[in-house]
């Protein structure tokens, strides 16, 4: 049995709050506390993506809560000032991969030293990820508790490997399972399906992996598969328009207004109907994680189909636009128009995707700024002063570093954003909203035309 036949069934499919509902985001702010996999925030971003395509009606603002390098414990420093300053109705808390101490676990003996670090910085991360949900409760914030997604231990990759590291997250996710039901938290797990995905991926490519080269960070695809099963694990539904037509009468429809359906003397049926429902954007990472999960079947599909007509091809037509030819059984059995490329209801998609990005580079600023104030707590540094700060980082680039670029580049990040983080979160608000105007009912003109051979 596969893990996508055993999911429904799975321990860790729980309700949240006591009751399964079809979207798994009944609250108007969600904040998603986590490592860097959060703060690269592809995941979120398509899950945005999602809630405002298919409950436009409920307007919701996500915050990204991710810093690079994060465990727990770090988390807990920034709580006040990062997280409730916030004001979340309900986070989803996904954290592990920096609280097993990757470096305890190098190649070769393994020492009663290790054994015992190992075991500490497990234990640690229980107690602190409990006190993260205590600060929660207290403040009546929802927790949403996220498995660590895999540590790629198996893959030819070239990174050095840490073998052990994706085992001890396993241990992880017993804490976290633990932890859900004292809490009677909702709980959603990424560990075990993408170990499972991973292991299928590699029988074809052992160089192949939903994590990244580094074999921490899962690549634009794995993103996309995490934002599937998110979705998948909480009951969320597709929510995108489904007409059936029997000939021009119309039988079933859903997520729609039928306006105007008709059948011409040449037999051509002409339907319009309106919807505020978009389609997901089908870019790259989308089409390579639909290879791997059914994302399109079970969140992307706007189905059209037609029974009762006569036998032969029938040209498709969207707005005056040719998209195909298709056979009067292959409509019988129904079309997906959601997954159609170049037409006007993937150009809706298509603002949406690019207004996320828009909100995506804006985030990204400001957790640079975290990042860069995390290293500045750690060394001690008065986050208070501003001067301070800004010297301390300015000194950082003025060195001659063996840092990796990217941390160089969170320095520049952190100078230019810092002094305009209000403005930052303004024009995140404004882009969040145009998302929603965006997400407002249009028609779709439909017109399916026997093709004379």
């Amino acid at each position: 049995m596969t893990y996508m036949e055993r999911l429904p069934q799975s321990p860790y499919k729980s309700e949240l709050n006591g009751s399964q509902v079809d979207n798994w985001l009944p609250y108007k702010s969600l904040c998603f506390i986590g490592d860097s996999i959060t703060q690269t925030g592809l995941y979120a971003r398509t899950l945005l993506e999602y809630a405002v395509s298919r409950y436009p009606e409920r307007q919701r603002f996500f915050v990204n809560g991710g810093a690079a390098g994060d465990t727990a414990a770090m988390v807990l420093t920034r709580m006040e000032r990062d997280i409730l300053i916030r004001q979340p109705d309900a986070a989803c808390i996904m954290l592990g991969m920096n609280d097993i101490g990757r470096h305890f676990y190098p190649e070769g003996p393994v020492t009663e030293e290790l054994l015992s670090s190992r075991k500490r910085r497990l234990e640690e991360f229980g107690i602190n990820l409990n006190e993260i949900l205590g600060i929660l409760k207290q403040k009546e914030i929802v927790p949403i508790l996220v498995t660590p997604t895999p540590y790629d231990q198996d893959a030819d990759l070239p990174a050095t490997n840490f073998p052990g590291c994706n085992d001890a997250l396993g241990q992880c996710v017993q804490i976290v399972a633990k932890l859900s039901d004292s809490y009677n938290a909702g709980l959603i797990n990424l560990w075990e399906p993408m170990n499972e995905i991973n292991a299928s991926i590699r029988l074809r490519d052992q160089t192949a992996s939903l994590i990244g080269q580094d074999r921490v960070h899962p690549d634009a695809r794995g993103h996309m598969v995490m934002a599937y099963l998110l979705l998948k694990q909480t009951g969320a539904a597709n929510r995108l328009p489904q007409i059936q037509l029997n000939g021009s009468q119309p039988k079933e429809a859903y997520d729609c207004i039928i306006d105007h359906v008709c059948k011409d003397a040449d037999g051509t049926i002409r339907l319009s109907y309106t919807s505020d429902r978009i389609p997901l954007f089908l870019d790259e990472a989308y089409r390579n994680a639909d290879e791997l999960v059914p994302l399109t079947e079970d969140f992307n599909l706007e189905k059209i189909t037609i029974a009762g007509l006569s036998s032969g091809n029938y040209e498709c037509l969207i707005d005056e636009q040719s998209v195909g030819n298709y056979s009067s059984m292959e409509l019988s059995e129904g079309i997906n128009i959601a997954a159609i490329d170049g037409t006007s209801i993937q150009a809706k998609a298509t603002e949406l995707y690019k207004l996320s990005g828009i909100k995506y580079g804006l985030e990204s600023k400001l957790r640079s700024v975290v990042f860069i104030e995390q290293e500045m707590y750690g060394n001690g540094i008065d986050l208070h002063q501003p001067a301070v700060a800004e010297q301390y980082v300015r000194n950082l680039l003025s060195k001659q570093t063996a840092d990796p670029s990217w941390i160089k580049t969170q320095y520049t990040h952190y100078l230019e954003s810092k002094p305009h983080e209000a403005d930052i979160l303004a024009q995140i608000q404004m882009v969040t909203e145009e998302m929603y105007r965006i997400a407002s009912p249009f028609t779709r003109n439909l017109t399916f035309r026997p093709v004379n051979d």
